[in-house]
């Protein structure tokens, strides 16, 4: 008995330690968040001066990750935020502001409003305007000094679902497109 005892005290000790050391993790930790407040004012401050426009964010949850709204407002999800570090924040944000700077989104709704194209033609289109953002992407992150890599990983982290989606059903290009057209922009700068 005096075994089945010692057993349960044991139990006992290791569930209290678990729960003592997950609890002084969490009270320890300072923020959730990879990308604080002050790194997104800061890449929103740069890349507006960089760019030339004077484009706002709004943190708000969207299936979208993030996207331009072509009236210098650009919205990103705080988990997008939460899980990515600042080099990856400020390439997917540079992606934005280029298609803020770019026109891309009134050009969108021209195109489907007024040219009244069909599905793939405005996919393929939309693809080349991924790409172009892309491109002008690799070149803030050339010339803010920025690792590429930290960008590239999350195209690869948040583009896969366009990886096995023919070209004609799909808005964005694939990943090594996307991969080439980054590092083109990059390598433009440098």
């Amino acid at each position: 008995m005096s075994g089945l005892n010692s057993g349960i005290g044991l139990w006992r000790f290791l569930k209290r330690i678990s729960v003592f050391l997950l609890l002084s993790y969490f009270l320890i930790l300072p923020s959730w968040s990879k990308t604080t407040q002050a790194d997104l004012s800061k890449i929103v401050s740069y890349l507006n001066y960089l760019y030339g426009v004077n484009v706002n964010i709004v943190i708000s949850p969207t299936p979208y990750k993030a996207f331009a709204t072509g009236q210098k407002l650009v919205y990103i999800d705080p988990h997008v935020l939460e899980t990515n570090p600042p080099e990856a924040i400020f390439g997917l944000l540079a992606h934005e502001w280029a298609h803020e700077a770019l026109g891309h989104i009134p050009q969108q709704f021209y195109m489907y409003f007024v040219n009244g194209t069909n599905l793939a033609e405005e996919n393929l289109w939309f693809q080349e305007k991924e790409l172009e953002a892309d491109y002008y992407a690799g070149r803030a992150l050339a010339i803010a000094g920025i690792d590429p890599k930290y960008y590239i990983d999350l195209i690869k982290r948040y583009n896969r679902e366009a990886d096995f989606v023919h070209p004609y059903f799909r808005t964005h290009p694939s990943t090594p497109e996307r991969i080439r057209a980054v590092l083109k922009g990059y390598y433009s700068v440098k």
